[in-house]
């Protein structure tokens, strides 16, 4: 399905010859020639691939969009909405036939879903001929048919693909997931057909498109926040050329502030960038005169001279995904300390529906049922996951004590966290520490920042629903 290295030079020189410039020479007749040159070798290219580029264009004609929606792997955590697809290299592990799969190298799983990845792979060939076709004919057919497939796969509610790789490279039988490159290579090998088709066909003479595109916010790729720097948005295009087809730079923001995106109100419970005060959150200090929670500049500013837990005063249910950026100051101020990045969350106390009559000290939660992460906990020595229960038992499920999975002050982590049928899963910065299957699992509650003697910032915070 992938263009041949024959039409990738055909785009090159077609969609980029407006740019091409020749060295200044002085002698005229010098750059005469090998404009006549160039000229000789684009019009060779175009008389090799046209009639075979109009072809497959014309055939293509027929087809109607198949988005991530038309198939969908019971085994996503995600929505029908939200791109899944299964590493290719893993396979069951003979010693443990229902465990986590095992990798070899080279060697392609045949059961794995894939149908997402085939998909989004033959709409990139799709809208890639219809741009060839366009700009070899002028017709605006090619154009609308593009435009079919771009709103059903970025714009039509029904049919939309959710902005992020959050659920890709799943490997099986392991609740992990591996978000990269491999996914959308065909969109780092062409990116060139939906954003030229966007602007070199028609955005010169209407923008609304465009500003279509921008509102959908698709530059932010990661709900999560930025995932891995190797995936690579398609529309980070747009900024590099709207200055050729437009006469300006784009304005399109590169902020995690910008309003959630229109298709996602179904399952975007809540949303808090922090710019409208701290109306959402409910402070429990263990010594409430001399600690503070602010709201300003799109942060939540967390001070603590000893225990402190930071609510969430809405009740959370059912299958969840709770997500956001935190960071531990240490920049030397009194309470500064590189330590307990912490969370509380599915809290309840089963004696008083009223969770919040506990102060921040924090044996005072002991008693409740909560699932809890302890990060950097221990003056930045270790990280834990425990399971509370209201006899008081709270066993440690997971711990790490390794440098990698401890704390580094001022830097800016992203936290997940998933609770989905009885799994519970805690990613830092996409990376998976706490996997827990529970049998008895805790099905709502509240959620808490919590942590003691230190400094903390908070953004971004969302809360969505799971199917």
């Amino acid at each position: 399905m992938r263009l041949n290295y024959t039409k990738k030079i055909l785009f090159l020189i077609l969609l980029l010859w407006p740019g091409i410039q020749f060295a200044q020479k002085t002698n005229k007749a010098q750059e005469t020639k090998r404009q006549a040159f160039s000229d000789s070798i684009l019009q060779q290219v175009i008389a090799i691939e046209k009639e075979r580029v109009l072809e497959r264009a014309e055939k293509f004609l027929r087809e109607k969009p198949r988005t991530v929606t038309a198939g969908s792997c019971p085994r996503s955590i995600g929505g029908k909405h939200d791109f899944y697809s299964e590493g290719p290299y893993w396979w069951p592990d003979p010693k443990n036939p229902d465990g986590p799969f095992i990798r070899h190298d080279g060697l392609r799983f045949p059961g794995q879903f894939q149908y997402n990845d085939d998909d989004l792979r033959y709409f990139s060939w799709i809208v890639g001929t219809y741009t060839s076709a366009y700009l070899l004919t002028g017709k605006e057919k090619y154009v609308k048919a593009a435009m079919e497939h771009l709103k059903a796969w970025f714009a039509d509610t029904a049919t939309l693909m959710n902005p992020n790789m959050l659920y890709a490279q799943a490997i099986r039988g392991g609740g992990e997931y591996r978000p990269g490159k491999q996914d959308v290579d065909h969109w780092d090998t062409q990116p060139d057909p939906c954003q030229f088709m966007l602007f070199a066909a028609i955005a010169g003479s209407n923008r609304e498109w465009f500003e279509l595109w921008k509102s959908l916010n698709l530059i932010n790729y990661s709900e999560a926040g930025r995932l891995s720097q190797a995936v690579k948005n398609p529309l980070l295009w747009i900024d590099s050329f709207s200055n050729v087809f437009f006469g300006n730079k784009s304005e399109i923001s590169n902020s995690a502030d910008a309003p959630p995106v229109k298709s996602h109100q179904t399952t975007m419970l809540y949303i808090d960038n922090f710019d409208t005060g701290p109306s959402n959150w409910i402070s429990k200090f263990e010594k409430p005169g001399n600690s503070k929670m602010t709201v300003a500049d799109g942060l939540m500013d967390i001070i603590s001279t000893s225990g402190a837990t930071i609510w969430f005063n809405h009740k959370l249910s059912g299958n969840i995904e709770i997500s956001y950026s935190i960071k531990v100051v240490n920049a030397g101020g009194k309470n500064d300390r590189v330590s307990d990045m912490n969370a509380f969350w599915m809290a309840s106390d089963p004696a008083n529906k009223n969770l919040f009559t506990r102060d921040g000290k924090f044996s005072s939660y002991d008693n409740l049922e909560l699932y809890y992460a302890g990060v950097g906990g221990n003056n930045n020595s270790t990280t834990r996951f425990r399971k509370y229960h209201s006899d008081g038992e709270k066993p440690v499920l997971k711990e790490y004590t390794d440098k990698e999975h401890l704390l580094k002050g001022n830097k800016s982590y992203e936290v997940k966290i998933i609770c989905h049928n009885g799994l519970v899963q805690y990613y830092r910065d996409n990376i998976l520490y706490f996997d827990f299957r529970d049998k008895t699992p805790y099905t709502e509650g509240f959620f808490g920042i919590r942590t003691t003697k230190s400094h903390l910032q908070l953004g971004h915070f969302k809360v969505s629903q799971l199917q």
